[in-house]
């Protein structure tokens, strides 16, 4: 039994293994586009896709029976999603709106950061969570999806999750020589990734962000998973 990341030129698949190993999830594998149809979802239950990855062979994984997890889905991978009309989200920050339980979340509306996509959802597509504009009436839409396809699942998010956790935690790369009009030279904390408006710094936000995706992989799993520690060495 093991968890299976598509392997991709953003680097974000190599950081998708950390947020697993960070939370205990140790049994995962970076495979090729080229292995994708070799993966037998009784052994492989989970395959993790990163934004830009497209591979028609991801969506015959998931009618095999294999639940896929798909961030910013495009083309092929976005119809087999469920997703009828796909279009930029800009004007960024946003917002994510849980629609089911999440693990640490009690209300709470966490920030995103990062490219986001506004979708539409076909008919009988399940939402999990909605995005929207921080104190805007209008412009919310799916967040993140659920749809069957063939004998498997995919769930899709309309945002970079691996790249939103990576700004939140690391700073924003396009931030690096930013000067606020406060000061008068880039510093190191000026990179911070602008979250907008609101307190959000009693809310370990990425750390939620990134439990809910774990949350996700083990319940695709199909089987109890235990969340492993160890010690260096």
């Amino acid at each position: 039994m093991r968890i299976a990341v598509l392997r991709h030129e953003s680097g974000y698949s190599d950081y998708l293994a950390e947020l697993l190993d960070g939370w205990g999830l140790r049994f995962h594998e970076s495979v090729d586009a080229a292995g994708i149809p070799a993966l037998d979802p009784a052994e492989a239950p989970v395959l993790i896709v990163p934004a830009g990855a497209r591979d028609e062979a991801v969506a015959a994984y998931a009618n095999r029976g294999g639940v896929v997890i798909a961030f910013l889905p495009t083309g092929a991978l976005a119809t087999a999603a469920g997703w009828n009309v796909v279009t930029g989200k800009a004007g960024g920050p946003f917002r994510l709106r849980m629609l089911v339980p999440a693990a640490g979340i009690a209300g709470e509306n966490l920030p995103v950061v990062g490219p986001a996509a506004a979708c539409e959802p076909a008919k009988g597509v399940r939402v999990l969570a909605c995005l929207y504009y921080p104190n805007r009436y209008e412009g919310e839409t799916a967040g993140i999806t659920e749809a069957v396809h063939g004998r498997g699942r995919i769930l899709a998010f309309a945002f970079d999750l691996p790249r939103c956790i990576w700004y939140l935690r690391q700073g924003d790369p396009a931030r690096a020589e930013w000067i606020p009009p406060i000061d008068t030279c880039a510093r190191p904390p000026h990179m911070a990734a602008d979250p907008g408006e609101g307190n959000f710094g009693w809310i370990p936000f990425a750390d939620m962000l990134s439990r809910f995706l774990v949350d996700l992989v083990r319940a695709g799993l199909g089987v109890p998973a235990p969340m492993l520690s160890h010690l260096p060495g």
